[in-house]
């Protein structure tokens, strides 16, 4: 029988050469301080791109400029992302304590999928004004609440009030006009950068 004794050391566990190289980063295995973005090209502190997993702190391949620019772009013609990056900025505006992945996660805080709540939304749009959803933003259109966000007493994303306020039913689309003149704020529309720029996962 032809043995082979593994190197081991000095505590007595495994060597590097055994159980093959880790998975840990380039930027962490060499102390890098900088690395090149893939989309702009240039070289930029590492502070300067988005965290793609918060386990290992790998950050991500384009930096957070050219993340939220494209981002950005995307909510333009993606009725999805753009009705996303809407509710989750109003969410992190009205309550203190958000889960860390509200992004991520939001249709399981909302209870329902988004594709629902689009297709409710351009259903609704096409019965009562004859324009589409990514048009209805394009006039800057709103997503108002038919029931005021300040009747519904939240303090939490876990409670059934926050459902209750965020259902499907309790959602349309307005004119921005008759939006602010109901007292909407107009920070919840603000489309100059991305709300989540840690995360850069795709939907």
């Amino acid at each position: 029988m032809n043995s082979r004794i593994q190197p081991v050391d000095v505590k007595g566990q495994a060597t590097a050469a055994e159980i093959g190289t880790t998975s840990t980063p380039a930027s962490r295995q060499s102390g890098a301080t900088h690395k090149t973005c893939v989309k702009c090209s240039q070289r930029k502190e590492l502070n300067a791109f988005p965290i793609h997993s918060k386990e290992t702190g790998e950050r991500g391949s384009y930096c957070r400029d050219c993340k939220n620019a494209l981002s950005k772009e995307r909510r333009q013609t993606d009725a999805g992302a753009r009705l996303r990056h809407y509710i989750v900025t109003r969410i992190k505006n009205e309550l203190q304590h958000i889960p860390a992945d509200i992004h991520t996660n939001l249709e399981h805080y909302l209870g329902y999928r988004l594709f629902e709540l689009k297709k409710h939304l351009r259903q609704e749009l096409k019965a009562r004004e004859g324009i589409s959803l990514v048009k209805s933003f394009r006039l800057g259109h709103h997503l108002d609440h038919i029931s005021p966000h300040s009747s519904f007493n939240i303090s939490t994303v876990y409670e059934q009030s926050f459902k209750d306020c965020w259902a499907i039913s309790n959602l349309r689309m307005i004119s921005g006009k008759e939006n602010l003149q109901k007292g909407a704020k107009l920070d919840f529309y603000d489309d100059s950068e991305d709300s989540h720029d840690d995360d850069d996962s795709s939907e």
